[in-house]
C-alpha cells in the first residue's frame, strides 16, 4: 500500500491555539490576541488493495469568500484565517496523483471541523464515515454555536455515522476495522467523537488528527486551546503513547509540519533512523513497509 500526503493549504491561528493555557482555557483561547502562526492542513491519500481510501479532507477555498464563516462566532472573527486556493483543495491534489476523486471508495473524517471535512464536496461518491457522536454535536444550531459548519456541507452529504464497540485494539478501548487493516480508533478529547485511524503494516501508521497537533505536543500532553474534554484529551494522548510503545507506529497529526518528512524517513546503518526524502515534492507517496517508526521508542516519563 501507499500513502500520499495531501497539502490543502495553511490555517493562521493565534498562537494561544497551540498550547491552551489554563485556567479557563477556551476561554482565554478565544479572547487573547496572540500571535498569529501557520500550521498545515493535511489530508491522506491511502492506494488500498480495496480501493482509494481518503483521510479527512482538508479545507475549501470557500473560507476566504465574505461571509462562508460565521461572523457571530468569536473564534472566526478574530482567531482563524486560511490561506488556500482552488487547485490546493483535496480534488485537484488527487488528480495531480492522477486518479480521480470520483475513484475515492473511503472517505475516514476523523472529525467535523472545517478544516477536515471541508472538501468533502469533492467524494460525496465515496463512503463517507464519521463517529456518530461527532456527527451528532456536529449538526443544526447546537452544532453552530459549538464551532461546526453544518450549514455548509454540500446536498448529498449523507455520512454512515458509525458506533465504535467497546473492543479493545492495544491500548484503545473502542475500535471498528473499516477496511481490512484499516481500523478506526476512539481517540476523543479535541472533539466529543474524535477517532483516529490505524492502519496496519510494518510499521504502522496512526493517522491521529488533532488528537495532537504535533508529536511534540503529544509526548508532552500539551493540550490545544480548542479541546472541549480535558480529561479525555489527556487519557487519548497516553493510550496514543503506549500503542506507539507496543510496536513500530508512526504517529502522522494533521497539523504537523514533520509529518511528511516522519512519514518518509528510513533507518540508517546504525539503527538510526534519517530524513531519506526531506523536501519530498507534493503528494510524494511512500510505501508504509519502508516506514521506520521513531515514536515507537517511549520517551522518558511517557505514560503506560
Amino acid at each position: 500500500m501507499r500513502v500520499h500526503p495531501l497539502e490543502t493549504g495553511v490555517a493562521i491561528v493565534r498562537e494561544r491555539q497551540l498550547q491552551g493555557v489554563e485556567p479557563f482555557r477556551r476561554l482565554r483561547t478565544v479572547t487573547t490576541r496572540t500571535p498569529w502562526v501557520e500550521i498545515p492542513v493535511r489530508a491522506w491519500l491511502i492506494e488500498h488493495p480495496d480501493g482509494l481510501i481518503l483521510i479527512d479532507t482538508g479545507q475549501t477555498a470557500r473560507v476566504n469568500e465574505p461571509g462562508y464563516l460565521p461572523r457571530e462566532n468569536p473564534y472566526y472573527l478574530r482567531n482563524f484565517k486560511a490561506r488556500i486556493t482552488p487547485e490546493e483543495e483535496v480534488g485537484p491534489r488527487i488528480r495531480a496523483l492522477g486518479f480521480d476523486p470520483a475513484d475515492v471508495r473511503l472517505t475516514i473524517l476523523t472529525h467535523l471541523h472545517l478544516d477536515h471535512d471541508g472538501g468533502v464536496a469533492h467524494v460525496l461518491d465515496s463512503e463517507i464515515v464519521v463517529n456518530a457522536t461527532e456527527y451528532a454535536a456536529a449538526r443544526g444550531v447546537a452544532g453552530r454555536l459549538r464551532g461546526y459548519l453544518p450549514h455548509r456541507w454540500p446536498e448529498g452529504f449523507a455520512p454512515r455515522a458509525v458506533t465504535l464497540p467497546p473492543t479493545p485494539y492495544g491500548a484503545f478501548s473502542h475500535s471498528l476495522e473499516l477496511a481490512p487493516g484499516v481500523v478506526a480508533v476512539s481517540t476523543p478529547g479535541h472533539s466529543p467523537g474524535h477517532m483516529s485511524v490505524v492502519l496496519e503494516g510494518e510499521p504502522r501508521l496512526l493517522f491521529a488528527g488533532d488528537a495532537a497537533y504535533t508529536v511534540d505536543a503529544l509526548y508532552e500532553t500539551r493540550l490545544d486551546g480548542l479541546t472541549v474534554d480535558a480529561a479525555a484529551a489527556r487519557t487519548t494522548m497516553s493510550r496514543i503513547r503506549a500503542f506507539a510503545a507496543e510496536r513500530e507506529t508512526v504517529v502522522l497529526p494533521t497539523h504537523d509540519p514533520d509529518a511528511p518528512a516522519r512519514l518518509a524517513r528510513d533507518r540508517d546503518q546504525h539503527g538510526r533512523f534519517a530524513a531519506r526524502v526531506a523536501e519530498q515534492p507534493q503528494g510524494d507517496a511512500v510505501e508504509p513497509d519502508q516506514v521506520p517508526a521513531a515514536e515507537a521508542a517511549r520517551r522518558p516519563g511517557d505514560a503506560a
